[in-house]
């Protein structure tokens, strides 16, 4: 839905630059419109762009994967000392 508006801003204000770079050929104006076409094209390419994630975890392991920044912190598997203490076991036989 997000992308649909912004396409139709892009178009909008691609329209309005070309008739005012047709009114006054300037600078100002004919940059304007070359920034709202790339604008437009932009957001009809860049979605086609994105790639689906694929990921392989061997045996005995985890993955974590996100779109973006991923912050796992003090991730650990196994015999940590986190979980001896929920347990009551240790691994050192103590």
């Amino acid at each position: 839905m997000a992308i649909w508006i912004a396409r139709t801003i892009a178009a909008i204000a691609l329209v309005i630059f070309v008739l005012w770079a047709y009114r006054e050929p300037r600078f100002d104006s004919i940059g304007g419109a070359f920034v709202a076409l790339t604008a437009l094209v932009s957001l009809f390419v860049v979605p086609k762009l994105r790639t689906a994630q694929n990921q392989k975890v061997s045996n005995g392991s985890f993955g974590v994967q996100a779109g973006g920044n991923a912050n796992v912190g003090n991730v650990s598997q196994g015999n940590s000392q986190d979980d001896r203490r929920k347990t009551g076991s240790d691994s050192s036989g103590q």
